[in-house]
């Protein structure tokens, strides 16, 4: 090799040398770069690239009734999901996709084209895992099952699933897609029913290739709570609103049931209503638990404030007169008028006809600040603290705020607004002893196993009024339904007390409009040892009857009179309870329907009034007609020997199951008494001639007497007429009782 070969190799070699140098320096400085100084960048780049942290719903706790039956569940759902990085095709993945999820099994474009979009967004970013459609319908989780689609997987996920469809939804509200309570108890109650979720790592190598689970967290499902309400009362109360809403042509209406003496809420419906399986399908208004969320003047309702408030001071007693003028009277220039003209009226008189100018001179004794004391401490003004969001409070202005004409209106339920919840918590107190109950929706709290957790107590009563108060408001509050505006809500068996209210609305210009009206009936039963409180509001009936004695009384009646039967509540003692009777009243109830449009002139609403009161005439005197007949029928007669005091109800009580005693011989109203002390339910069948009597006695019973049956269960009695077989002259009881087994009853007819 020459010296000039040479001195050109070492030249080369320097160059490489050189090159390499530089490339390492660089590679270095790279390496230093990404190791060094962008590591956290890094680290992060390939954490998303990799894994996926992937949040798993915890299953809600499941919300009861008041009898432990299921209001709101939670099921286990498929969710699709995708890895991107597996899926070669994503327009072809998301048209096969789309198919199964669109409507009626076709593949809209709008549908196929997001999913090829999130699909081919998620293979360019080297996304593991996106969500396709969460928590979808079994026949759609089976269908994608069956494509067995590459990249494409079904994970389990829970579900918000109301059994019972649209019943009590305005109370339960519903719980969105992240398994989050969006609206009424599922809101409410959510840190308690919703648990802890839990959490999956996803790991997969740079491909996307492999899918390995590590799960870091299992969820904690939430805790159960057992609510006030009872499903069988709510069905009631909710079947009876609606055809209510539809007969009179209302906009909407509400319907409040509690039991007075622990403040429960046995049931609360509004309508319209929606299903909480779809609350996207329902209007926002649709949505709305009106019962709590509205406030609306009550109108003659009121009355019982403003009567138990002069009551309460003194200034006024039931047989007190008053002069109501021809229905009109002036204050502060300013004439106010009565629904119909009145003359003297005694204070009883005023509330059972509901007369305003009346009611303005109660209210008028009263000094302005004590009537305002005995507002609030009805509990208006100011929220009930019922379990439930969106609550309003009402509208109660301050004294110093009053106009000259403030407290004569507010005497007859004008110049204010309250909610159905806080009116019907007011009237129930009158029927607790003067003891207002707040109301609660809570009973119990239950952990996953349905052991009890946490016992909700019956919230403090506070006394409102005096038992004396009481004592006097009750009868007055009684002859509204016996002899006054609310005669559609008497009942057979039952007493009565409320007060049936016809407010008229305010319109945008801030006016009374005269053909809008929210018709009311609050009320409770029985009225000297209430069972239920209920309230019934229709908003703006379209019908030609728009009173709440005329359209809301008769829902007061259907929804109280099955709802006392099915708690197990006897009849009244000294009350006709008569099956014949009932079915009567009860179908000229149902018969009653209210769908014509209001008219346009007031000779036409006029003539439809008088209509209607010649109808009601008639019935009366078909009824009375038919009760005459029935009392000159012949009865069957039963011959037995005299009866001894029947066992006390716990002695035939044992572990659950009832032996029952010989009832034959015994009067029915006292048999049935008996029956409902001793937890069984009682069935008045036809009498021996097949009339629906039920005076006389039971000459019949089945199950028969002796027989054991478990507690609850139905007893089926035949009424007839006796006559009591004496022991001989000279018996002793030794002999009396013998006798009595020899005994034989003897049918013959009435002489």
């Amino acid at each position: 090799m020459t010296a000039t070969e040479r001195a050109a190799l070492r030249r080369r070699l320097r160059a490489l040398a050189l090159g390499l140098t530089a490339w390492a320096a660089c590679l270095g400085a790279r390496l230093i770069d990404l190791q060094v100084f962008r590591a956290g960048e890094m680290r992060a780049a390939a954490g998303n690239q990799q894994e996926r942290v992937i949040r798993l719903d915890a299953r809600r706790g499941v919300l009861y009734d008041r009898a432990g039956r299921e209001l709101a569940v939670s099921v286990e759902v498929d969710s699709i999901s995708a890895n991107p990085a597996q899926i070669r095709d994503p327009a072809r993945t998301a048209a096969a996709l789309a198919a199964v999820l669109g409507p009626s099994g076709s593949a809209p474009t709008g549908e196929a084209s997001s999913l090829t979009a999130k699909l081919a967004a998620g293979k360019a970013q080297g996304r593991m895992f996106v969500w396709v459609r969460r928590k979808v319908d079994p026949g759609v989780g089976a269908a994608v099952r069956a494509m067995k689609l590459e990249g494409i997987r079904l994970e389990r996920e829970h579900k918000r699933f109301y059994p019972n469809g649209a019943l009590a939804a305005h109370v339960l509200g519903f719980a969105g897609l992240d398994n989050q309570g969006m609206e009424g108890l599922e809101l409410a109650l959510d840190k308690t029913i919703r648990g802890r979720d839990g959490q999956m790592l996803a790991v997969g190598d740079a491909r996307g290739q492999k899918f390995l689970k590590d799960m870091r967290r299992e969820p904690v499902p939430g805790h159960g709570v057992v609510l006030a309400l009872d499903e069988t009362i709510q069905h009631i109360a909710e079947r009876e609103l609606e055809a209510a809403v539809a007969g009179t042509g209302s906009a909407h209406g509400s319907v409040v049931v509690l039991d007075p003496a622990t403040g429960d809420v046995l049931a609360m419906a509004s309508f319209p209503s929606y299903n909480p399986n779809r609350p996207g399908d329902a209007d926002e208004e649709h949505r709305r638990n009106r019962a709590v969320t509205d406030a609306y003047e009550p109108g003659s309702t009121f009355k019982i404030v403003t009567l138990a408030a002069a009551l309460e001071k003194g200034l006024l007693r039931p047989g007190d007169w008053f002069d109501c003028q021809n229905g009109a009277i002036r204050v502060s220039g300013v004439t106010l008028h009565d629904h119909k003209p009145f003359g003297s009226l005694s204070a009883t008189e005023v509330l059972q006809e509901s007369s305003n100018v009346g009611a303005i001179k109660i209210g008028l004794r009263l000094n302005g600040r004590d009537f305002d004391e005995a507002i609030r401490r009805f509990g208006f003004g100011v929220r009930t603290g019922i379990e439930l969001p969106g609550e309003a409070r009402g509208l109660l202005r301050k004294p110093e705020e009053w106009s000259g004409i403030s407290q004569a209106t507010m005497s007859f339920g004008q110049e204010l607004s309250v909610t159905p919840l806080q009116l019907i918590s007011a009237v129930a107190a009158v029927g607790n002893g003067g003891e207002l109950r707040p109301p609660r929706l809570v009973l119990k709290e239950l952990d996953a196993h349905g052991r009890v957790v946490a016992e909700a107590p019956a919230r403090p009563a506070r006394r409102v009024l005096e038992r004396r108060t009481v004592d006097q408001l009750l009868p007055m509050m009684e002859a509204v339904v016996e002899r006054g505006t609310a005669k559609a809500a008497r009942m057979p068996g039952y007493s009565v007390a409320g007060k049936t209210g016809t407010a008229q609305k305010i319109g945008p210009d801030g006016t009374y409009r005269g053909n809008r009206f929210v018709a009311s009936f609050a009320g409770f039963t029985p009225s000297r040892r209430p069972r239920l409180a209920i309230l019934v509001v229709l908003d703006e009936p379209r019908g030609a009857l728009y009173h709440g004695g005329d359209i809301a009384a008769p829902v007061f009646r259907r929804i109280a009179l099955p709802a006392l039967r099915y708690l197990g509540v006897p009849p009244e003692e000294g009350r006709l309870w008569e099956e014949g009777d009932d079915a009567t009243l009860l179908a000229h109830a149902h018969a009653r329907r209210w769908t014509r449009p209001i008219p346009l002139d007031e000779k036409e609403r006029a003539a439809e009034r008088e209509r209607e009161r010649k109808e009601r005439e008639k019935q009366a005197a078909r009824e009375r007609r038919a009760r005459r007949q029935e009392r000159e029928r012949p009865r069957p007669e039963l011959v037995v020997p005299a009866r001894r005091p029947l066992p006390s109800p716990r002695a035939v009580i044992a572990g659950g199951e009832v032996r029952l005693p010989d009832l034959l011989g015994y009067s029915l109203r006292k048999a049935v008494t008996y029956l409902g002390r001793a937890g069984l339910r009682a069935r008045v069948a036809e009498g021996d001639d097949g009339s629906p009597s039920a005076d006389g006695v039971v000459v019949e019973q089945e199950p028969p007497p002796g027989a054991i049956v478990p507690a609850g269960a139905e007893v089926a009695l035949r009424p007839g007429r006796y006559v009591l077989m004496m022991p001989d002259e000279g018996q002793d009881e030794e002999e009396g009782r013998a006798a009595d087994s020899r005994v034989t009853p003897v049918r013959r007819p009435m002489r």
